[in-house]
């Protein structure tokens, strides 16, 4: 079985059943040090074998930052990451020193005293190491819809359906050019969006009435500064009216709002089995509502909305094994299936929510490319944590947002 790849043309992109063949990337010359034996398919030409190791003192459990952000204990303090680390997604590493060097200068241009602290602390143990020049002459890797999305460090063929296409069919402005951190989208009506936003100090939910005509931005609901906002969902109680849920990220705190926010009907505690709160949907089984839960791994979780309780949970697995993990916002879609953004890159997959069986994966890299014709080239970089996220779809329509993007996309997805 082939994976699947993709040909762009304008506003609509097919995506079929070929093979891409394995890049090959010249990389520049970067110091670097050896920290632990290298898993990607990569050739390069190793430092001296006195060369002695740094390695982080205390490991670091980051989800969402891919050890590229200062809250990486890793990262802050000048080190990769090694091998008792907890992370996901893992960009921390020698083979990812260009990528490194990168997200440090940004950090750098904004905080020019960041890092200096860490250099001071390393020095001791930088005393007795040799610093060799490691020149990656080429590294080669495969890149297909699922090499990226899977812990970057293999290639594998992935399991495609049949031949898809996407167009786009609508651009939706925000009103009055107020981007936000979107973390949760679903919509409450035809024509009224829920959304709701993370960052501390940024983090709110509230309502975008008249979507398709002239989005208007209302009910607003900020959270404390002390919460990290994540996904959203609804839950229509007895009274005809909706519960709103939302997630916290690290926090371990889930709200129950009343409809228009201005009631905390409920605060629950996340599940000890639930790692972190990523992504949030609602769906329906033998008649009974359930809440769909991600937290940045492979697993997704079937939640009683009534108690929080988890009532099952299912591994989502790509093929020859292989865990599909950084699942974030979620959008329960049809006949079963919730679409998911896989965090960091430009894939939605397609799931079965009773099994976790991965149906397909959709390649959006056209919405990136159309968004930084707007915002400018490199907008949507990873490292600036602007990536495509965000899924609603209702009665066959289906929107789709990005972190700070100053426009919402309709999507027509053709099956062929």
């Amino acid at each position: 079985m082939k994976p699947f790849v993709i040909s762009e043309h304008s506003s609509f992109v097919t995506f079929s059943r070929i093979s891409i063949p394995c890049l090959k990337m010249e990389i520049e010359e970067e110091t670097v040090q050896q920290t632990k034996v290298i898993k990607k398919p990569v050739k390069i030409i190793f430092p001296p074998p006195n060369e002695v190791p740094i390695v982080a003192k205390k490991a670091c459990n980051c989800k969402k930052s891919q050890c590229l952000k200062q809250y990486c204990d890793c990262f802050a303090n000048g080190q990769t990451c090694s091998e008792d680390c907890n992370c996901v997604g893992c960009m921390n590493s020698e083979t990812n020193a260009i990528m490194r060097k990168k997200a440090k200068q940004s950090i750098q241009s904004r905080d020019p005293a960041a890092f200096k602290d860490a250099t001071a602390r390393s020095l001791g143990a930088k005393k007795n190491t040799v610093n060799a020049i490691r020149t990656i002459q080429f590294a080669e890797f495969c890149v297909n819809a699922m090499d990226v999305i899977i812990n970057n460090d293999f290639c594998f063929i992935s399991n495609s359906s049949e031949k898809v296409s996407y167009t786009i069919a609508n651009k939706i402005a925000r009103p009055d050019q107020q981007m936000f951190f979107t973390e949760g989208l679903s919509f409450l009506d035809d024509n009224t969006l829920l959304e709701s936003t993370g960052l501390y100090g940024g983090s709110e939910i509230h309502y975008l009435t008249n979507f398709w005509q002239q989005p208007k931005l209302e009910s607003r609901r900020q959270l404390g500064r002390e919460y990290f906002g994540e996904g959203s969902s609804k839950i229509k109680n007895k009274n005809g009216n909706y519960d709103i849920y939302m997630l916290t990220y690290k926090e371990r705190k889930v709200f129950k709002f009343n409809q228009d926010f201005s009631e905390v009907l409920q605060e629950f505690e996340l599940p000890k089995e639930i790692q972190e709160g990523w992504g949030m949907t609602k769906f329906i089984q033998d008649g009974k509502q359930y809440l769909l839960v991600s937290d940045g791994t492979n697993k997704l979780f079937h939640v009683d909305p009534e108690t929080f309780e988890i009532k099952k949970t299912v591994s989502v697995i790509g093929s020859q094994g292989r865990d599909l993990d950084n699942i974030n916002e979620l959008e329960y879609y049809k006949d079963g299936q919730v679409l998911a953004n896989i965090y960091g890159t430009p894939y939605i997959a397609k799931i079965q929510i009773d099994n976790g069986f991965l149906s397909d994966v959709w390649n959006f890299q056209g919405l990136i490319d159309d968004v930084e014709s707007v915002m400018g080239k490199g907008f949507t970089d990873p490292m600036k944590d602007k990536v495509l996220n965000g899924i609603a779809y209702r009665k066959g329509k289906l929107v789709l947002a990005g972190k700070k993007w100053p426009f919402f996309y309709e999507i027509n997805i053709i099956d062929k």
